[in-house]
């Protein structure tokens, strides 16, 4: 719905015609924020994720945005190494509650886009 409302973009990765990978993000005030980041079981190891964080950094870039960030869950600490991967690092850590009312313990990461060369 925050897609449709225009509120969020979105987007895809495919190959071939066939979605492989998908996420949401926003443009927000000095940074683009991105979540939801999903990558079919089939497709995932083969770049699909890095391959979208970089188009996203690079659309940041073009948009005049300096910083890009996401929020990931504490317990998943293969993506919060995926992204330090990536030279994102944590600048916060906060509980957040998430729709089905539960506290979840996450933490938002960044990266600074500092140079169009680098993208």
């Amino acid at each position: 719905m925050a897609v449709k409302n225009n509120f969020e973009k979105a987007l895809l990765c495919s190959i071939n015609g066939v979605p492989l990978g998908s996420c949401r993000f926003t443009m927000e005030e000095d940074a683009l924020y991105f979540s939801r980041v999903s990558v079919t079981p089939i497709a995932r190891g083969k770049g699909i994720a890095k391959a979208m964080l970089l188009w996203l950094e690079k659309y940041a870039y073009n948009n005049f945005k300096r910083k890009i960030e996401c929020r990931v869950r504490v317990s998943l600490p293969k993506n919060i190494v995926f992204y330090e991967s990536m030279g994102y690092f944590i600048s916060k850590e906060e509980a957040v509650t998430n729709p089905n009312g539960f506290l979840v313990e996450t933490v938002v990461m960044e990266k600074t886009l500092t140079n169009r060369l680098s993208l």
